[in-house]
């Protein structure tokens, strides 16, 4: 036995809205990925950004060489330094925060306090609409390998980490020296 189910209008309105929200929800996260404004990093370097990567290494590659070449018993060095990622732009943001209090007592000597903060962000742009930029930070040096002909020496070794140390702010066990052969 079939039992047919009868809705009014205002019941077929209500559903036909649940599915429209439905089919919203499912879309919506295919439709932000593909947002033009998305700040997230991207899964992949664009050629021109690992080209500006690359030239960023070689040329502090070369200067690093040529600082570590220069300390007393080094000799011939080579320098490899590997980085994170490519470098980061901050853009400046309006930031506009508020904060309302109101209590109320009603006759009958109840009392309500509502707290209320209010924040909202927008980032800054120049006058022809470019975004307006803070600072760039350099790509972040994750690790450095040297290879040197006195680094047989333990003197050597430590001036050498010391120096890499210092110039990149990495840490020591990111830092490998072998001696040249």
């Amino acid at each position: 036995m079939k039992t047919k189910i009868r809705l009014d209008k205002k019941q077929k309105w209500i559903i036909a809205i649940c599915a429209g929200v439905i089919i919203l929800l499912i879309l919506m996260p295919a439709a932000s990925g593909q947002n033009e404004n998305d700040t997230s990093a991207p899964a992949a370097q664009t050629p021109l950004e690992g080209e500006k990567l690359q030239t960023y290494i070689e040329t502090q590659e070369k200067r690093l060489t040529e600082i570590i070449s220069k300390i007393d018993g080094a000799g011939e060095v080579t320098v490899m330094i590997t980085a994170k990622a490519s470098e980061e732009v901050v853009v400046g943001k309006d930031i506009t925060s508020g904060r309302s209090v109101v209590e109320e007592t009603d006759s009958s000597g109840g009392s309500r306090k509502t707290d209320e903060e209010n924040r909202s962000e927008s980032s800054l742009s120049t006058g022809s609409g470019e975004p307006y930029v803070v600072k760039t930070l350099e790509p972040e040096i994750e690790g450095v390998a040297v290879a040197a002909q006195g680094a047989g020496n333990p003197e050597v070794v430590r001036e050498i980490m010391n120096t890499v140390s210092v110039l990149y702010d990495v840490p020591v066990h990111k830092i490998k020296v072998v001696k040249m052969a």
